[in-house]
């Protein structure tokens, strides 16, 4: 008979060198059950036993992933490691756990006329091995043949070391203003059809103590369109390590923080697009969280890792390959107003070269930095 995984030390080895197995008497398995039963109701008391939220049906372009997501989505973990963390110190609560309440209000898009369409990418470059290896040249052939029916006109990477890099490579640096911000995010913006209102970052998570890499935060931009006036808050995020965990300060927290940072620097009418690399899909207390607030417009196919948030519409929705990179590139068209859409400029006519720019973290909107982790 085969014998049960799992550590034997103890028992004595049979003379053909496997393990004997002791005998139990009734009275030993009645209590090996209660055991059991004890432990699995202790689970359910203590909220660590979910049901993981109901994936979206919008798949990629590529490959529809719904049965892949729905069929074993890891175990969410949502729980915050403690309470009095820097990304949980002030919050309510209640807002750690479904179903969620208190989460910062949001607002309606202004929809009036004219009406905008504008293109949006988030994409994770898989730096390390992509280009510090491979030199991620096709990463960049990736993002200039996807913008060649039309422009993007904010683009977000993950895992980004060196945005100019990148642009350069993929012939647009003429074309795009760059933020390289901290824990490798970067942004670009196209000058042409936008303005910068405001842009920066803040940190709003910390990976947990088993795959530790830091702070995570979110790099935003307001951007307000040139001929019709419409306003866009486009937010991107690395969510932390580990997978569905929300962090050392729960799921919970980390999109309190991430709405919070949408609520203090945006406006009431601004269109809002949250994009990233998550490391947490729809089964996860984070987006269940920003679920309450923000609809899921697009996501990718590792598991759902990669998602496009928003409070508006989208008309097109491309997962674009991965360039080599471990995560797909995904791309949306969004479409803020009513009535006759106003043209975007064509990618054609270069603009002088446009000047980078290093981020500063912003203050933070929710609860400052604590004393240091106790690992």
């Amino acid at each position: 008979m085969p014998q049960a995984p799992g550590s034997y030390e103890g028992i004595p080895e049979t003379e053909a060198g496997g393990r004997a197995r002791p005998e139990r008497s009734a009275i030993q398995w009645a209590g090996a059950i209660v055991a059991a039963l004890s432990a699995f109701s202790g689970v359910i008391a203590a909220g660590l036993l979910l049901v993981p939220g109901k994936p979206t049906t919008e798949s990629s372009a590529l490959i529809d992933t719904t049965d892949f997501v729905a069929a074993a989505p890891p175990s969410p973990l949502g729980s915050p490691l403690r309470k009095g963390l820097w990304c949980n110190r002030g919050i309510p609560e209640l807002v750690f756990r479904p179903p969620f309440p208190g989460m910062p209000n949001l607002w309606t898009a202004d929809e009036s006329s004219p009406a905008v369409q504008f293109k949006i990418l988030t994409y994770n470059l898989y730096w390390w091995s992509l280009f510090k290896t491979g030199g991620g040249q096709s990463a960049s052939n990736l993002i200039a043949r996807s913008g060649q029916d039309m422009p993007f006109d904010f683009m977000a990477f993950q895992e980004c070391e060196d945005v100019q890099l990148v642009l350069s490579r993929a012939g647009l640096i003429q074309q795009y203003h760059m933020s390289q911000g901290e824990h490798n995010l970067c942004m670009a913006v196209r000058l042409k059809d936008w303005s910068i209102l405001d842009q920066g970052q803040t940190d709003v998570a910390e990976d947990t103590p088993t795959n530790h890499y830091g702070r995570r935060a979110a790099q935003f931009a307001r951007l307000r369109h040139s001929n019709s006036g419409k306003i866009v808050l486009f937010v991107n995020h690395h969510g932390p390590r580990g997978k569905n965990s929300g962090g050392i300060c729960g799921g919970g927290a980390t999109a309190y923080n991430l709405l919070k940072l949408i609520a203090s620097r945006g406006q009431p009418g601004d269109a809002v697009v949250l994009v990233g690399d998550y490391n947490a899909n729809a089964a996860a207390w984070t987006l269940e969280a920003l679920f309450t607030r923000l609809h899921r417009s697009f996501s990718g196919i590792r598991g759902g890792d990669d998602n496009i948030l928003s409070n508006i519409r989208s008309t097109q929705r491309s997962n674009l390959g991965n360039g080599g990179s471990d995560h797909d590139a995904l791309s949306v068209v969004f479409q803020v107003g009513e009535g006759a859409v106003v043209p975007p400029t064509p990618l054609e006519g270069s603009l002088p070269a446009a000047s980078g720019s290093t981020l500063t973290p912003a203050p933070s909107p929710f609860a400052p930095a604590g004393s240091p982790l106790p690992w």
